[in-house]
């Protein structure tokens, strides 16, 4: 992680408060089994692990029809070093360029280092809808219009909206960072390599081609199954009733 954003960086009341937090805990619910294993070396902990994923609300990210055409990629999160933007948009000017036809949705408040990359591109600018900060359900909307999802991080934990495109249908290309790869697979997306532009470019490519073979119903209906409301919860009660209380 970067120096100003690795948690070992925070002040070392904060650190060693979390730390005692862990220690004290009967066992640890991470969202994902490589947080766990990070949690444990961080912490040195000895503690039983159930990996208990986000949820996600159903009843707002749902399959609904979508548009044939165009395609829409759709990006969602903030729009700095984490997300890798600029890598994002350099390959999509590049697929732009090449004659690839799609549209690129972003949402989150873009800074003015990405405007100038968009604006300096007529491609990029005649295909790109920036919507900045939107309200929950307005994004919900914008993922149920678009057909790709892609994030092209450095690094991660299990982002939200991951699951939620998943919970709508859409397949997720996304780098293999984090506890990402715990849940992308070849039903429903690809899994590329962080900071590598080709590798980003093939996949969109393929993704393009083959958008059809994946099951849009199938993606949503497993992913409903893994972590809407209900299914999470039944796992948080599970949990529960595993700790030992003291007498």
């Amino acid at each position: 992680y970067p120096e100003d954003e690795g948690y070992i960086k925070k002040k070392f009341f904060q650190f060693q408060l979390t730390k005692l937090i862990h220690r004290q805990a009967s066992m640890l619910l991470p969202v994902t089994a490589d947080l766990g294993k990070v949690c444990t070396h961080l912490f040195r902990l000895n503690k039983k692990i159930i990996v208990i994923p986000n949820a996600v609300n159903t009843q707002l990210f749902c399959p609904t029809p979508k548009p044939t055409s165009p395609i829409k990629i759709i990006h969602i999160g903030t729009m700095g070093y984490q997300k890798n933007i600029k890598g994002l948009l350099h390959v999509i000017h590049k697929l732009l360029s090449n004659g690839t036809t799609f549209e690129l949705v972003l949402i989150g408040q873009a800074g003015n280092d990405v405007l100038q990359l968009i604006n300096a591109s007529k491609q990029l600018k005649a295909s790109t809808v920036l919507t900045g900060n939107i309200p929950y359900g307005e994004v919900a909307k914008h993922i149920q219009s678009s057909h790709i999802l892609v994030l092209y991080s450095r690094y991660e934990n299990l982002p939200c909206v991951i699951l939620e495109a998943l919970c709508v249908g859409l397949p997720v290309i996304s780098t293999a960072v984090g506890g990402i790869a715990e849940v992308i697979n070849s039903n429903n997306g690809l899994l590329i390599h962080s900071e590598n532009d080709t590798s980003l470019y093939n996949a969109i490519t393929q993704l393009l081609y083959t958008y059809n073979s994946y099951s849009s119903v199938s993606i949503a209906t497993q992913a409903s199954n893994l972590y809407s409301y209900n299914a999470i919860g039944k796992l948080y009660n599970n949990a529960y009733k595993m700790i030992e209380y003291p007498s």
